[in-house]
């Protein structure tokens, strides 16, 4: 039997639907180009250009199984780690892989996240007019969707209403801009006063439905200088939980300015968050360039300034820290309560040209190392791995080794941008990197056999390779390099008595 609930909702006409329907009957009459239809929020900008072009090559170079094959339940990592990063060159906000979980479309990306956030008999608000598939959204969740009722003709959300639906229940408010159906572009002023009201803590999340980014909108529907940035403020998460404030000096990943201590201030007494410390950071602390050592000192005496400024008020600031790994080097004057030692308790830097100033020589710790799993012979002419572009020219000694991508293993490092050591010598890796695996050429290395390790980080005989390599010819740096190191990865640690 079906599902009475379900059977009238799809009985039910949504407004939008048929004016979207409306929208594709008079294109037909009068040209698609005399109809702006904002209904569903239908692209109506065309592909990017590098988009099509990307595909057309993954369709020529990939291999097909492959290609048509299932991703992890969580997207594939590589894709995940370059949303993170264009969001953060995009809108300065602090997103890693982690942070990204891919969906098919924004339903599913709002669906997933109400069900996440909310409980059953909480309460979520959106400002009317709104997209009715809301309802069914959140209804879902065993939440319930109360709507801000509408300010028209200029449609910007009834803030003076919202203000006044804000209760205890509301764990999350459904902003959509550009809104469906009316195209309305939410305002600088609008978002700013909304980010300034979420701000009092009152909500836990803000989502957001944004069917293309605002600044192209703006582009589409005519509306020149439009500025995205207040969209940042709106999706900033306030949760009602111990943290430490982070403080603005980069102008990056910035919360207020060193002027407004009056804000800082209150940010500690709200009420609803416990402030627990206080910190910034020193983004050019890896470099003796005079530019960005002038202005790490900057950053440093602004944040001094800060704090002594609220001390001076009363404010009881908690713990307090401004120096990471290359900054604990280079200023260690600036030491505050305890330093944020990162890359360097591996034992390496970033990247091997980065400046310590004292003559530090770092210690690696770390090794990476898997088993062959395989050693066969190949001809001349043989092929390895997909997308065929190792060839052999000679007969050639060939081992598979149980360690790919999955397993943080860069592909870019494919086609002979890696090496291993086997037995105590460089093998250069060929092919393709894999999923699961990866070849190298060990013609020449003696007795090889299956169970035998290849190292690909750390040191074996009288052969070295520094992550640092590994890195540069991947065109990062180590940081990345091991955040891709995932659970499939067996860690072990050794303590070396002095």
């Amino acid at each position: 039997m079906l599902n009475e609930t379900y059977r009238g909702m799809l009985a039910h006409k949504s407004v939008i639907r048929e004016t979207f329907m409306y929208g594709k009957q008079r294109a037909a009459q009068i040209g698609y180009e005399n109809v702006f239809d904002y209904s569903l929020g239908n692209p109506s900008v065309p592909c990017p250009e590098q988009f099509t072009v990307a595909m057309q090559e993954l369709l020529a170079q990939e291999d097909p199984v492959a290609l048509h094959g299932y991703c992890p339940s969580q997207g594939d990592p590589e894709f995940r780690t370059a949303v993170a990063a264009h969001l953060n060159r995009t809108f300065g906000l602090p997103y890693a892989q982690k942070d990204i979980f891919p969906t098919t479309g924004a339903a599913g990306a709002i669906a997933h996240a109400l069900r996440a956030v909310t409980r059953p008999g909480d309460e979520v608000l959106t400002f009317a007019p709104y997209f009715p598939e809301y309802g069914p959204y959140v209804e879902g969740t065993g939440a319930h969707l109360r709507v801000v009722p509408p300010q028209a003709p200029a449609f910007q959300p009834n803030l003076e209403a919202f203000e006044q639906m804000l209760t205890e229940k509301v764990t999350c408010v459904l902003i959509n801009t550009p809104n469906n159906p009316t195209g309305v572009v939410y305002s600088a002023d609008t978002l700013t006063r909304l980010a300034e009201i979420l701000n009092q803590g009152l909500v836990d999340y803000v989502a957001m439905d944004v069917k293309n980014a605002p600044a192209r909108y703006a582009e589409t529907v005519g509306i020149p200088g439009f500025n995205p940035a207040p969209v940042e403020e709106s999706i900033r998460l306030l949760r009602k939980s111990t943290v430490d404030y982070e403080f603005r000096t980069t102008l990056v990943r910035e919360l207020h300015r060193p002027e407004d201590l009056d804000a800082i201030r209150r940010v500690y007494e709200n009420g609803v968050l416990q402030v627990t410390g206080i910190y910034s950071h020193l983004c050019v602390a890896d470099t003796d360039e005079e530019e960005h050592v002038d202005f790490s000192r900057w950053q440093a005496e602004t944040f001094k300034s800060v704090v002594e400024s609220l001390q001076a008020r009363g404010v009881e600031l908690g713990t307090v820290h401004l120096l990471s790994s290359y900054a604990a080097v280079n200023y260690p004057e600036y030491a505050y309560d305890y330093a944020r030692l990162g890359i360097l308790m591996f034992g390496v830097k970033s990247s091997a040209a980065d400046y310590l100033r004292e003559d530090l020589q770092p210690m690696p710790v770390m090794t990476l190392k898997a088993r062959i799993t395989s050693v066969r012979e190949i001809g001349p002419g043989e092929t390895v791995s997909y997308g065929r572009i190792f060839r052999a020219e000679r007969p050639t000694k060939v081992a598979s080794v149980s360690i790919g991508y999955a397993d943080g293993i860069p592909r870019c490092l494919s086609g002979g941008k890696l090496r291993a050591i086997v037995r105590g010598q460089y093998a250069q890796g060929i092919g393709r990197i894999c999923m699961d695996q990866l070849m190298l050429d060990v013609t020449g290395i003696e007795d090889v056999r299956v169970g035998d390790e290849a190292v690909f980080i750390g040191r074996q005989g009288d052969c070295v390779i520094y992550a640092e390599e590994l890195a540069e010819n991947a065109g990062t740096i180590t940081n990345e390099l091991f955040s891709r190191l995932g659970a499939r990865v067996e860690g072990r640690c050794f303590r070396q008595e002095a």
